[in-house]
């Protein structure tokens, strides 16, 4: 097992360091030490910062840090213009969160907020320090068909935004199958919006949080939903322990599933990050032991010891108690496999997690062969002979 993360670079130390929500004085210290000391490759540590999606995050600690004014003033102004065009991008955002609750509220439709539409304004507390690609939300499996019929009476299309049209170009047949065999949530609904910080809005709506494919997880998280104040109305949400399980199952998901890997979205600081920000928050009055119990009543025993092993690597602290001595995971060979439902029994990486969690892009390392992959080579097959 890895005991500590391998920093080949001094960039993603400070990014490390940077990525929370307040550094402490020790934190503050090790920042002005290495913009100091060492010679700061700051392209490099922006397009590492934006892979991992915390730029609006280490703007402020860095440009507040900078006491010996290293970073150039270009730098700063793209930091700082990155966190002031994400806090109105997100106050666009909420108004559709506020929006869709009231919609599906009006029919009778369970949905929950999930992930970054919940975490922003209840742990960051300042929307601008939380990116949001979209909007999360979980549904019932029952839900799904009526679900998509009112994102579709509200504006919203199945497909993909082209930037360099500038409009939404609808999803195939045969990609949008491929989604439903291989996904655990709606395919993307998009929708165009007047607003200079938002282009468009897109909504994701789950069903099956670890895809599993048996959505025990799933109707287990939403049926203990409850209604809670939240955006100034009445909503439901998950629980402060169902919402901790969820962050760690989502990590878990993406961090060991192909089809996240190819889009570089596999391992984002910023899941880590969460994780790390809610537990601050909100573990006070948490009973460690009864965690670990439910957590293998629930069959997610793996995925919460993957996410907060490593989140503790990560941030070298300690938050969750005698958690990880609690859970009853085997072998711990998981902790360094993923593919399990993409080739059908698991693989084992070849590199190391902080080879992995620093680099831009982990697609080459895949071992080939994988089901989606042979799926898409079918598709791209049949589309070529229509």
């Amino acid at each position: 097992m890895e005991n500590r993360i391998e920093y080949s670079r001094i960039e993603d130390r400070l990014l490390v360091l940077c990525s929370r929500k307040i550094l402490s004085k020790e934190n503050e210290k090790s920042v002005k030490e290495i913009l100091n000391t060492y010679e700061i490759d700051f392209q490099y540590l922006l397009e590492s910062s934006l892979k991992h999606k915390v730029t609006q995050l280490i703007a402020n600690h860095l440009i507040k840090l900078d006491e010996s004014k290293v970073i150039r003033t270009y730098y700063k102004k793209i930091l700082n213009y990155h966190y002031l065009g994400n806090l109105e991008r997100n106050k666009a955002l909420f108004d559709e969160v506020i929006n869709i609750l009231c919609t599906f509220e009006k029919h009778k439709i369970k949905v929950v907020p999930l992930k970054g539409t919940v975490i922003a304004p209840l742990i960051y507390g300042d929307i601008g320090l939380r990116s949001l690609n979209d909007i999360d939300f979980l549904i019932s499996t029952k839900s799904k068909k009526k679900v998509s019929e009112l994102l579709k009476e509200q504006g919203y299309i199945i497909g993909n935004y082209i930037w360099a049209k500038d409009s939404i170009e609808p999803v195939s047949k045969s990609e949008e199958l491929m989604w439903r065999m291989n996904a655990g949530n709606l395919y993307s609904h998009v929708k165009k919006i007047n607003n200079h910080f938002l282009k468009f809005l897109i909504v994701d709506f789950s069903y099956d949080v670890d895809l599993q494919k048996n959505f025990h997880a799933s109707e287990k998280l939403i049926s203990a939903a409850k209604k809670s104040e939240f955006l100034g109305k009445e909503a439901f949400l998950l629980s402060d322990l169902d919402f901790f399980f969820h962050l760690a199952i989502h990590l878990y998901k993406e961090a060991t599933n192909v089809e996240f890997v190819n889009h570089q979205a596999d391992l984002n600081l910023i899941k880590f990050c969460d994780i790390r920000e809610f537990l601050l928050v909100k573990s006070k009055d948490f009973d460690w032991e009864n965690i670990a119990k439910k957590a293998m009543d629930l069959g997610i025993e793996k995925a919460l010891y993957f996410s907060v092993y490593y989140t503790e690597l990560i941030y070298e602290e300690k938050l969750t108690g005698e958690l990880l001595n609690l859970l009853d995971v085997g072998t711990k060979s998981f902790l360094y496999q993923y593919g399990s439902l993409d080739y059908g029994f698991s693989k084992k990486w070849e590199h190391s997690f902080s080879n992995r969690l620093f680099s831009i892009s982990n697609k080459e390392k895949l071992t080939k062969g994988s089901k989606i992959e042979e799926f898409t080579n079918e598709i791209r097959k049949g589309e070529s002979l229509t």
